[in-house]
């Protein structure tokens, strides 16, 4: 959900773009030391989540 924002709750999206932003500052920072930095971003589960937000899963693009 880190690169859909605005498709579901704005606290809940943005703090997956700061992970994923966090996570990516990092490597680069500190990649001349031999450190690697990973950020895992699963794909979509069907889950009642969906349900609940009023977002149907299908709102969403294929890809995901």
């Amino acid at each position: 959900m880190a690169l859909a924002p605005g498709r579901f709750n704005v606290p809940y999206m943005a703090t997956k773009g700061y992970m994923l932003s966090l996570s990516e500052a990092l490597q680069e920072e500190l990649a001349p030391a031999g450190v690697r930095v990973q950020a895992v971003q699963p794909g979509i589960t069907r889950t009642d989540i969906w349900k609940r937000s009023g977002t149907g899963i299908e709102q969403l693009p294929a890809h995901m």
